[in-house]
């Protein structure tokens, strides 16, 4: 009987402590129901944007160098002779006109004095005959016999002409040699900078008195020095034929470069050329669009004008974003679009309330995002909703 009690007990305390457990989850389940509807019933905080029209760009990014806006090569030539003196340095800055070096040609300058000499001896044969056609004209007048000093007097006065066709031929020939001495001096073409000077060129192409030697020729294509304008920095660079299909000149750019962080420059294209440039770019080129080998794309070269060029030097690699299109939509911040699969929506909000509202996308910037249909001018948006939101759902604007 003792045993009986004690099994009886132990299963009352048994189902008191089950009902007890149940009584508490009961109770934590009615809180959190409560707690959750409490949660429900109050408005949301949320940051909402206005549907308008904003200006908006469809723009293509490719790459390109900064290079010296002109650049004028000054090359060796061999048939003027040797370079007697160069009168300028590396990086030098120089003026259209300035003397940039001068060749020495022992064949002018003898042929020079060997004109002079001639111009004497024609001048002073000339003064001869004049004399004596004075003389001849002196005597004429007290002479019984005229008919001899007349013969004479025509044709003293017959070698002067031809001696004075022979000074004009000298003169002729002394301003021609004159001309070839004053090319042998070259000028800048430009105003600029000395750049790439090679002062030893001449030596190194195998130019000498007698010549210039065939093992070394190849050199007589690499300019003696290159004149860098001071005109502003351009842009060049290569483009695929997709690409050239879609850019053309004027259209606006921006310019960035690594080199220069968090900084930017506005400018266009200027030129894009018409015929294919080479079959591979070689390195600094953007990857070819999708689905196309770039062994099977021809390359285009095109050149862009910067509106500033502040901060950029010579050979910066840099990314321009061109901007294609620009027009004036309907559009709505870039992280107030949501997307499940080929859908897109985003959460309208009227007279407090939340509504899921799908919609056409065109095109988009890192900001903003083009609505084609699904929304009209002046409703308002939830800017970056939760992933709790859902329609039906209350808020507040922040």
């Amino acid at each position: 009987m003792e045993l009986e009690r004690t099994e009886k007990a132990n299963t009352q305390k048994k189902w008191i402590m089950i009902g007890i457990v149940v009584f508490i989850v009961m109770i934590v389940a009615v809180n959190v129901i409560f707690t959750e509807k409490r949660k429900k019933d109050v408005p949301k905080s949320v940051e909402l944007m206005t549907v308008a029209k904003r200006p908006l760009s469809n723009t293509k990014l490719i790459s390109g160098q900064v290079v010296p806006g002109k650049v004028e090569a000054i090359y060796l030539d061999p048939s003027k002779g040797k370079i007697k003196e160069i009168y300028v340095k590396e990086g030098q800055e120089v003026e259209k006109g300035q003397k940039l070096f001068t060749y020495e040609s022992a064949d002018i300058n003898l042929q020079l004095k060997q004109a002079s000499i001639d111009k004497k001896i024609t001048k002073l044969n000339y003064n001869q005959v004049n004399d004596k056609i004075k003389a001849l004209k002196k005597e004429k007048k007290t002479a019984s016999d005229n008919a001899s000093l007349e013969s004479q007097l025509e044709e003293l006065e017959n070698q002067r002409r031809t001696i004075e066709l022979e000074m004009e031929k000298n003169q002729l020939q002394e301003e021609q040699l004159q001309s070839k001495l004053n090319q042998l001096t070259i000028h800048s073409p430009i105003n600029g900078y000395v750049k790439n000077l090679h002062q030893d060129l001449e030596e190194r192409a195998g130019i000498t008195d007698e010549g210039t030697s065939s093992e070394t020729m190849g050199l007589q294509g690499t300019p003696i020095m290159n004149i860098v304008s001071k005109e502003p920095f351009q842009i060049e660079g290569t483009l695929t034929e997709l690409q050239k299909a879609q850019i053309q000149p004027n259209q606006p750019i921006k310019v960035t470069a690594n080199a220069v962080p968090n900084k930017s420059w506005n400018g266009k294209i200027v030129e894009v050329s018409e015929f294919p440039a080479a079959t591979n770019p070689g390195t600094g080129q953007l990857s070819a669009e999708a689905g196309q080998s770039m062994s099977n794309l021809s390359y285009y070269t095109f050149k862009a004008k910067l509106h500033s060029q502040e901060g950029l030097s010579p050979g910066y690699h840099v990314a321009i974003q061109v901007v294609l299109s620009s027009k004036k939509v309907l559009a709505v911040p870039q992280n107030s679009v949501q997307e499940k699969g080929d859908s897109a929506y985003v959460f309208v909000v009227s007279q407090g309330k939340v509504q899921k509202r799908n919609i056409t996308t065109g095109i988009s910037t890192a900001e903003w995002t083009e609505v084609v249909d699904g929304l009209k001018e002046g409703e308002k948006v939830v800017k970056n909703p939760s992933s709790t939101m859902d329609s039906g759902m209350e808020v507040e604007n922040k």
